[in-house]
């Protein structure tokens, strides 16, 4: 089976969970993000692909690996258009320790070209921080501070 496979049953299990949650949340006895916190690559990947909304204005759709150890998961993006010669590796580490509540994402850009001056900025390390809720049982994250390292 591979890790996409994995993360796309994982996706399923959550929303399964979700669902039993949101009967439970309805009822007053359950809450809405327990599942995604629950299941930390998943919800690592949400965290980081709106980091690179906010961050990068890119959607990445899947990332290369997902490796998570402790409190921390570290996601890599290799991005595809080769006529990006600016953005070529994207390394992203999303910590969980203030979960519930808050989850901290911070970047690095791996690439020949990014050195310094205009274009240094792109490869500069950015740390973000978001809030996060979940109506709906759906996760929305919520920019709190953005800084660049």
């Amino acid at each position: 089976m591979s890790q996409y496979t994995r993360l796309d049953a994982d996706i399923d299990d959550v929303l399964s969970e979700l669902e039993s949650e949101l009967e439970a949340e309805v009822s007053g006895s359950g809450s809405y993000c327990a599942g995604w916190e629950s299941k930390r690559e998943v919800f690592s990947v949400l965290a980081a692909q709106q980091f690179c909304r906010d961050a990068y204005n890119l959607a990445v759709a899947r990332f290369d690996t997902v490796k998570c150890s402790g409190q921390k998961c570290v996601l890599r993006y290799n991005n595809p258009d080769p006529r990006d010669v600016f953005l070529k590796t994207l390394d992203i580490t999303v910590d969980l320790s203030s979960v519930p509540g808050a989850v901290d994402v911070w970047s690095r850009v791996a690439s020949p070209h990014v050195s310094s001056g205009f274009l240094g900025r792109i490869g500069r390390p950015r740390h973000y921080t978001y809030s996060y809720a979940c109506p709906f049982g759906l996760v929305n994250f919520t920019l709190l501070s953005a800084r660049m390292l």
